[in-house]
């Protein structure tokens, strides 16, 4: 009797260390929905690495609301946000400039006719509320110099989830490289 109950008392233990089930969920991009292409250029462009702030420079997903960060614990982006977001850029702008051929900087290949650097201030928002974007841009040329440089203000409205979060990011990801393949096409 006492070896069962012994048993049982280190079952119990076994069974109260045991782990909990994971529910992380981790989130990416979609690919940019119904796009009209601006423009039909045969150029190069280098897409540089993308800077983001270091508060949502994290695997889990940031959202703010007023002064109150909030980390979502179980939800994580799929990949760094930086080369993420780096990789939408090209992805987007490829698809608003279909003839163009745009790249990772860090492609092993000649340099581009056209280099982006991308600079952002902000990406945060509230569940319920709207996500923004705010930065900046630069558009140089081979020689290395400045075509354009333009501040960039992106809102988009966000529902009560995190799928939605995501979608509202992505959404403006995809804003931010129509306006660049827009300028790259002049």
């Amino acid at each position: 009797m006492k070896k069962i109950i012994q048993f049982a008392l280190i079952a119990a233990a076994l069974g109260a260390c045991a782990s909990k089930p994971d529910n992380t969920l981790f989130y990416t991009f979609k690919d940019a929905q119904s796009v009209t292409p601006v423009s039909q250029r045969r150029v190069t462009v280098d897409i540089e690495r993308v800077k983001i702030p270091e508060y949502i420079n994290r695997p889990q997903i940031v959202t703010v609301d007023g002064v109150n960060v909030n980390i979502m614990p179980d939800g994580r982006w799929a990949e760094n946000l930086s080369p993420m977001i780096q990789r939408k850029l090209i992805t987007d702008i490829g698809t608003y400039m279909p003839r163009a051929s745009v790249k990772n900087s860090n492609f092993m290949a000649d340099s581009g006719e056209y280099s982006v650097f991308v600079e952002i201030y902000k990406l945060d928002g509230a569940l319920g509320d709207a996500a923004q974007l705010r930065g900046i841009y630069s558009i140089m040329g081979a020689g290395g110099e400045t075509l354009k440089t333009k501040n960039m203000t992106y809102s988009v409205s966000v529902g009560d989830d995190y799928d939605e979060y995501v979608d509202a990011i992505g959404v403006m990801i995809e804003t931010l490289a129509r306006d660049i393949a827009t300028e790259l096409a002049k």
